[in-house]
């Protein structure tokens, strides 16, 4: 078995510093002989760009149908999100006092089926994982309606 020998690789490491030194160096001189650039023209440039870029986008969404599929999306995203929140599933269980607790109440009583749509919505908000699918399914849901609306809203 042959022993790893650390004298043999010093030299070779040594040669790949100072190669890397010398690269670092050229480009170094190189970088310090370039002429002085005209940042203002860049940022003129710039600028110019992202304001017709400005123009271009206002006047897309000023359009009838994306104005409306945007305020669709906005209106449901917003209405299902409070409305699911506001069940009354929480992180210690079902809130007193809330839709879901009466809904529990007159539905089942005492005893709440395992696996279940309400008993699934509960283990839900307990691993705080209800706000984070719910928001997904909110999404979901103002995205397929603000489709419908780009796709009926005439152009003018």
């Amino acid at each position: 078995m042959k022993m790893f020998d650390v004298a043999a690789i010093i030299p070779s490491i040594s040669r790949s510093v100072t190669r890397l030194k010398r690269f670092a160096y050229s480009a170094w001189k190189r970088f310090m002989k370039m002429d002085t650039f005209d940042y203002s023209r860049l940022s003129r440039q710039v600028m110019d760009f992202l304001g017709s870029l400005w123009k271009s986008f206002t006047a897309y969404i000023a359009q009838p149908h994306v104005y409306w599929a945007i305020i669709v999306w906005a209106l449901v995203f917003t209405i299902v999100v409070t409305f699911g929140l506001c069940l009354g599933f929480g992180p210690a269980g079902v809130i007193t006092g809330t839709i879901a607790a009466g809904f529990q109440s007159a539905m089942y009583g005492g005893f709440t089926p395992a696996g279940g749509i309400f008993a699934s919505l509960t283990s839900l908000a307990m691993l705080h994982l209800l706000a984070p699918s719910l928001i997904a399914a909110a999404a979901i849901i103002a995205m397929i309606l603000a489709v419908i609306i780009f796709n009926l809203v005439p152009d003018s």
